[in-house]
């Protein structure tokens, strides 16, 4: 294919203002005269190498932490582009350089500067191209959150926001089509300054699309894309990505290969995939999550807000635990314990009867009987519940009071069970806050 200088210098807009706004540098990495598709990076830092030739500063090399979520950023963005990244040991033969330094300004957390030359012949045909990008980290004012940047941390959406940079995406308030201020924010794009929810460990959705548009998902030198065969699109294969909203009713939303994403409002909401659990990657984010299918031009990635379920090809997952998830979760692990969630028909049936609003009392009886049958005395009950919670029958007086307080009547069975429910030791017994983070299997009833 014969590229032009022209070509390398002109930024191709979609007409889409989400991916316009993120589009301020060439595409350079799709230029490659002799249609080259690997990047090599290296963390070389050392003297002479290009960190330390166009950097006043000293700079220092990554520690382990840094370039262990530097590979994993990159193999995330091989996964959304296609590109191909491979890693060397030497600055010579690198196109991405990582280091640290005391970058300038006490708001530069990280920097990412790029630069490329070229020479043409008298037609204006590339025939050669050298292009560097030069990702920084701080290490002086920011070195608390930039030594470890773990996946969910503020330093790891630092190092994300740089690599954005490095693979073209500018800045959406300072390019030529800014966004507008009410989606100029980090839900939307990890390019922003706006913070929204917790710090990113992903691209969003509007990061994704124009991804697309520069890449293709082929990654380099493939049939989409800046300078490909079939050119850039936001259409790949009819998946182009879409905002899905819902309704105030309980809402079913399907998933498709676009990245999508999807806002169910009110409403108990249902995403519906077409894969295995396992093939997903759930991510919490802020107030919402992002589900990213390994399995290219099925699913894609897609951004959750106010989503409450998950409908798998193989099981289904309730994100709602701090609402009816983290009701029935509660019950469960009251009344059976930790072994209850990992029944996901009986996680099914109790999720039904808080959907559908049964009352609570009636539902804490409806468990107790389910377990211990509609007979059981008072000291049954409250032998059991104890049992459940504390791991250990309990002591004699301690039986005898809390049986008196049921049969005088001054509390119900089902009050003692909501009790031991609220209860942060049932919490903790149940793993509720690792289950906020990857949600609870269920079986739909």
């Amino acid at each position: 294919m014969v590229t032009t200088a022209t070509d390398l210098e002109t930024i191709v807009y979609s007409g889409d203002h989400r991916v316009d706004a993120l589009l301020g540098f060439p595409a350079v990495w799709n230029f490659w005269p002799d249609g080259r598709k690997v990047l090599y990076y290296t963390f070389d830092a050392s003297t002479g190498s290009i960190m330390d030739v166009e950097t006043t500063q000293s700079v220092t090399a990554f520690n382990v932490a840094q370039q262990q979520a530097a590979r994993q950023i990159l193999q995330y963005a091989s996964a959304v582009t296609g590109i191909v990244f491979s890693e060397v040991g030497s600055s010579a033969l690198a196109d991405v350089h990582f280091a640290a330094t005391n970058l300038q300004g006490r708001t530069t957390a990280g920097l990412t500067s790029s630069f490329y030359s070229y020479y043409t012949d008298r037609n204006d045909v590339l025939t050669d191209l050298d292009a560097e990008s030069l990702v920084y980290l701080d290490n002086v004012e920011y070195a608390s959150s930039n030594q470890q940047p773990t996946a969910g941390s503020v330093g790891y959406e630092v190092l994300l926001h740089e690599i954005g940079h490095m693979l073209g995406l500018g800045h959406p308030f300072d390019t030529t089509y800014a966004l507008p201020a009410s989606e100029d924010h980090t839900n939307n794009t990890v390019m922003s300054y706006t913070d929204r929810g917790s710090p990113k460990s992903q691209f969003q959705a509007y990061d994704l699309l124009t991804l697309d548009w520069i890449y293709g998902r082929d990654g380099l030198g493939g049939s989409w894309g800046m300078n490909s065969s079939h050119g850039p699109t936001l259409n790949l294969g009819s998946t182009e990505p879409v905002i899905e909203r819902g309704t105030l009713q309980n809402d079913r939303l399907i998933s498709t290969a676009a990245n999508q994403s999807f806002d169910g409002l009110q409403g108990i909401d249902t995403v519906v995939l077409d894969g295995l659990r396992s093939s997903y990657t759930l991510t919490r984010q802020g107030s919402g999550w992002q589900l990213q299918d390994s399995v290219a031009g099925r699913d894609g990635t897609d951004t959750l807000n106010n989503i409450e379920r998950l409908q798998f090809s193989d099981k289904a997952v309730a994100l709602d635990l701090t609402g009816a998830a983290g009701t029935a979760a509660r019950l469960l692990g009251a009344v059976v314990g930790v072994a209850g969630l990992n029944r996901a028909d009986w996680v099914g049936v109790v999720l039904d009867a808080v959907d559908s609003g049964l009352p609570s009392t009636t539902l804490n009886q409806l468990a107790l009987q389910a377990v211990l049958g509609p007979n059981a005395s008072h000291a049954q009950i409250v032998s059991h519940l104890y049992s459940t919670l504390y791991h250990q029958a309990p002591a004699a007086a301690t039986l005898q009071s809390l049986t008196a307080a049921l049969d005088s009547g001054q509390y119900t069975p089902a009050d003692f069970v909501a009790w031991v429910a609220a209860s942060d030791t049932n919490a903790s017994n149940i793993g509720l806050v690792g289950l906020s983070t990857q949600g609870l299997a269920f079986v739909p009833v």
